[in-house]
């Protein structure tokens, strides 16, 4: 049942064009893990086997939203703090968009 589950979302994430993204929380010496829906990855026009990385995800948002990201991040770490943001980004091919 959770591999048809699976493979409705992500056929719905296609025809709807969203993608989703998470990150696991830093943990001690352990860096924030950042994972990536397909389809984010290519709504963001990067190759399929691009493995994301914090530090170079947050490099793609120009300065004011990449501040706000950061922030929000940083609560979310370290209190729970729940966000719902409207940012700009630049893909890797140089392409704007409006991200929520």
């Amino acid at each position: 049942m959770q591999l048809c589950t699976q493979r409705a979302h992500v056929t719905h994430q296609r025809m709807a064009g969203l993608g989703g993204w998470a990150i696991d929380a830093p943990t001690g010496t352990s860096a924030p893990v950042v994972r990536w829906s397909d389809e984010l990855r290519a709504i963001l026009d990067c190759a399929p086997e691009h493995s994301p990385q914090l530090e170079m995800s947050l490099s793609w948002y120009p300065p004011p939203s990449r501040e706000a990201l950061s922030q929000a991040l940083e609560a979310a770490f370290q209190h729970g703090t729940p966000f719902d943001l409207e940012l700009q980004l630049v893909t890797i091919r140089g392409r704007p968009l409006d991200v929520r």
